[in-house]
């Protein structure tokens, strides 16, 4: 067993799927609303049963006791950060491979926008490129994260394009937007054999829609889900619930 298929191991249930609660707004969004006590919302959603957390240092640090225990759920770093206005796309590294394997990290993240300008893309390229290369050497998984920033409902042929790329690209894992339709999941599942995690959810879905989306996408052949605003952006007893709802729809037979 190498490294990285170990620490692969760590992100997903006995079941093949996995719940990740995203918890690292606050690079690209400062004091945002739903986590401005962000260790209160951590410890509280963990308690629910997470099956991995994706956060940055600060946060990783100031919540130390929330992992340093054997069930503890598995930790995703942030290794870039974005921000961008309606003409320019800043993208960059803000963290290593190197660093995640050292302090104890199971796998790290990194953002693939594809809608930006021919020089936006390259340069994303290149570092997404360059991070899947120290994932490897560093035998940690990289989830890569294809996605079309500017666009509130993505096309699916352009997301298609986005996704196929970033496999081609060496993805360990897929966190992707749900395409808004289940065949093009589906095609997804079939064509790229590495594990597609859905972020966030059908814009503007309620609750219920947002649990048959994703049980409909869990049937598909998805392997998880990665929802942060959509759970804690509401009261946190209301969080609490939502988030136990979600990891039961993700895991119908472990609970």
């Amino acid at each position: 067993m190498t490294g990285k298929e170990y620490r692969m191991g760590r992100l997903f249930q006995q079941d093949g799927r996995t719940v990740v609660l995203p918890v690292d707004h606050g690079v690209a969004l400062g004091h945002v609303a739903g986590l401005r006590n962000p260790g209160e919302v951590l410890r509280t959603l963990v308690e629910v049963g997470p099956d991995a957390v994706l956060l940055n240092p600060g946060l990783s640090r100031a919540a130390s006791d929330v992992f340093s225990h054997r069930t503890a759920p598995a930790r995703i770093l942030t290794v870039d950060n974005f921000y961008m206005d309606s003409t320019t796309l800043a993208h960059y590294r803000i963290g290593w491979a190197e660093k995640a394997v050292t302090d104890g990290y199971d796998a790290i993240k990194v953002l693939f926008p594809w809608d930006g300008t021919i020089q936006e893309r390259v340069t994303t390229t290149r570092l997404v490129a360059e991070m899947i290369q120290e994932a490897d050497k560093w035998q940690i998984p990289i989830i890569v994260e294809p996605t079309l920033l500017r666009e509130a409902k993505p096309d699916p042929d352009r997301l298609s394009d986005c996704v196929r790329i970033a496999f081609e690209l060496g993805a360990d894992i897929l966190k992707t937007p749900y395409p808004g339709r289940i065949d093009v999941l589906q095609e997804w599942v079939e064509s790229f054999r590495v594990p597609i995690i859905l972020l966030g959810g059908p814009k503007g879905s309620s609750d219920a829609e947002l649990l048959q989306a994703v049980a409909d996408a869990m049937r598909a052949g998805a392997r998880g889900v990665a929802i942060g605003r959509n759970v804690w952006q509401r009261e946190l007893a209301d969080a609490v619930q939502f988030f136990r709802e979600l990891v039961n729809t993700v895991h119908p037979d472990l609970r």
